[in-house]
């Protein structure tokens, strides 16, 4: 919370930017994908504001979602993921969250999220 304090805002570390797809905003996105399909994730823009370097990281919200099938997500730290739309059961939803991480001090994270269906 240096940004907080401090005088100016080039002595503090900012949340990194995260890019889903191409979006740059904040909110949530959704998409209705059917089963078998490739999934494919992309946080390539993605940034720090600070020029801080970034980690990528790709998870599964199982909690969110009621997702209770098997998914595994290939190269979970790389800028793009790829995965099968897998079946889900009624009520379920597949949510997939993407973490950017920065280098600076304190370490920051921003998520985004995409909320996945079966049409």
């Amino acid at each position: 919370m240096d940004w907080n304090v401090a005088d100016s805002y080039d002595k503090a570390n900012h949340n990194p930017i995260a890019v889903l797809n191409g979006n740059e905003g904040k909110a949530w996105a959704s998409a209705k994908i059917k089963e078998g399909e490739e999934v494919v994730l992309s946080s390539k823009g993605s940034k720090d504001p600070d020029g801080d370097q970034i980690q990528v990281k790709w998870w599964v919200y199982r909690e969110a979602g009621n997702f209770i099938g098997n998914l595994e997500l290939f190269n979970p730290y790389g800028e793009e993921v790829k995965f099968q739309m897998p079946k889900l059961e009624s009520g379920q939803s597949l949510h997939v969250i993407l973490e950017v991480r920065d280098s600076g001090t304190p370490s920051l994270t921003t998520y985004r999220r995409i909320v996945l269906t079966n049409p």
